[in-house]
């Protein structure tokens, strides 16, 4: 079996730590479990006792083997985002798809009509396409345009399901396994049949995360480690 990729956990831990500092939850749990306080303390999750986010604020994950070819990416991925690393609202060639911080939340306030905005959602249309393998038509709306936010959690199923063949492959998971994980983590309309259904990101990393080291424990490695 080809050795797996470094633990997901540790890139949210990582990247939750920024903001983890400003809830009040307690987590108590053993395993991977959100906060019964909701959004009052933060809606913090938790992974062996340790706060590794909140389910409400989304964290884009940025794997360094994408660097060098994107295809070789092994995480979901959340909307573009204004707080991104690599954004700017004046330079079209930045499109907000790297790491954000969430320790704020704002958008891009370009206005619909905005020439850097179309170039940027045509830039990203094409980038996660070519990341995805597929054509830039089957790349969803949501995928391209960022959240009033720069924050939302979630992404739409059809936008998680395109990315579910590219996370199977680089973590070394049956694609069936992995649209599994999505449709058990497809949330309901926010609002009664009111709103679109989402899918936590968060929760996806989380749960391909559990799955590669019940993988890697079953074929006698005991833990991940990185490739």
């Amino acid at each position: 079996m080809p050795p797996v990729r470094g633990p997901i956990f540790a890139a949210v831990s990582s990247s939750a730590s920024r903001f983890a500092s400003r809830t009040a939850a307690t987590t108590r749990s053993c395993n991977v479990s959100t906060s019964s306080g909701s959004s009052a303390e933060g809606s913090i999750v938790s992974e062996n006792g340790k706060p590794v986010g909140s389910s409400r604020i989304g964290v884009n994950l940025v794997d360094p083997n994408a660097a060098t070819d994107i295809t070789n990416d092994q995480y979901f991925h959340d909307r573009p985002s204004a707080l991104a690393s690599d954004y700017s609202g004046t330079d079209a060639s930045k499109l907000g798809l790297g790491g954000t911080d969430p320790s704020s939340s704002g958008a891009s306030n370009l206005a619909q009509d905005s020439s850097t905005l179309a170039a940027q959602v045509t830039a990203r249309r094409a980038l996660i396409a070519r990341r995805e393998g597929v054509n830039p038509d089957q790349v969803p709306p949501d995928a391209v345009t960022a959240s009033a936010s720069g924050v939302d959690p979630g992404i739409s199923p059809a936008y998680a399901y395109l990315q579910a063949a590219r996370v199977a492959r680089v973590n070394h998971l049956p694609v069936s396994q992995v649209d599994q994980i999505i449709a058990a983590n497809v949330g309901n309309r926010p609002i009664g049949i009111l709103g679109d259904p989402s899918v936590n990101v968060q929760a996806l990393n989380l749960a391909v995360a559990q799955a590669v080291a019940h993988v890697t424990a079953q074929a006698g490695q005991g833990s991940t480690h990185p490739r």
